[in-house]
């Protein structure tokens, strides 16, 4: 399955599913602080997001 790109080229979630459980998953290993797992997941693995739209979010 292809993912769909947003109008800037970004891909994004496949689904719904998807992204709840990309976001269940990064608030159970986020006890306490979960800022460097995120950007990881979102910019790096994900790109659902570029570094710059990441640090303004």
């Amino acid at each position: 399955m292809t993912q769909a790109s947003t109008p800037a080229g970004h891909p994004r979630p496949a689904s719904l599913t998807d992204l709840f459980v990309s976001f269940t998953l990064l608030a159970l290993q986020g006890f306490g602080g979960v800022l460097a797992v995120i950007q990881r997941e979102l910019v790096e693995r994900k790109r659902w997001l570029t570094n710059e739209e990441f640090i303004e979010d």
